[in-house]
């Protein structure tokens, strides 16, 4: 996600989509504890971007804005990261473990989100019930290939019988039962971009196999 966020895929840095990458760790290495989000916020997206529209998107208050960065929620952490994504006029949301270090009631708003906005998101997630509800495609990346599946992570589940589901995904409602009954399913989106990812190369084999997006 990293390479494909910096442009180093020559084949999907030539679409003219513009990629950002939406990953927990940012807000550490990018900021001081004591920011505000606001002044982070201000810090990536360049004065010119139209960033308090953006945190009306996604209901940051004049109050949460002005917190220092090391006093939000997880959950708040990621609107904000989402935040910046929107003020930078993001094609595609590139998401990594989006929902990690969130409450149940912060990763329903999220899958809310993600279904309503109308802009691709990839997700690269360990949470099955999470993938069931956003998810329109599998890609399933399977001895250096990459295989693609229509639907959601169940109907994958499904269309890959020779799979066992605990060897592909170790989920989140195995570990965390509970979560399972606080969720309910949202519609998945229909819009958004088609895209088909290059082939990988010999180094994106070493250690990967059985990888989901």
């Amino acid at each position: 996600m990293e390479r494909i966020a910096d442009g180093a895929i020559a084949e999907l840095a030539n679409s003219k989509l513009r990629f950002v990458h939406i990953r927990h760790e940012a807000l550490e290495e990018r900021s001081d504890v004591s920011q505000t989000a606001l002044d982070y916020a201000w810090q990536v997206v360049g004065q010119d971007a139209p960033l308090h529209a953006a945190l009306d998107e996604v209901g940051f208050t004049d109050e949460l804005r002005m917190k220092p960065v090391c006093e939000l929620s997880g959950g708040w952490r990621v609107r904000l990261l989402l935040a910046t994504a929107v003020a930078r006029a993001a094609d595609v949301l590139l998401l990594d473990e989006p929902t990690n270090h969130l409450d149940s009631q912060a990763v329903s708003w999220l899958v809310s989100y993600l279904n309503h906005r109308k802009s691709t998101s990839v997700v690269v997630s360990h949470d099955a019930l999470f993938l069931d509800q956003i998810c329109t495609d599998i890609i399933h990346f399977d001895e250096c290939q990459l295989k693609y599946y229509r639907g959601n992570f169940s109907v994958f589940q499904q269309q890959a019988p020779q799979f066992h589901p605990r060897d592909l995904l170790k989920v989140r409602s195995e570990s965390q039962p509970e979560m399972a009954s606080v969720r309910k399913a949202v519609p998945t989106p229909q819009g958004g971009y088609r895209m088909a990812l290059p082939v990988p190369g010999k180094e994106a084999c070493v250690g990967a196999e059985g990888c989901l997006f």
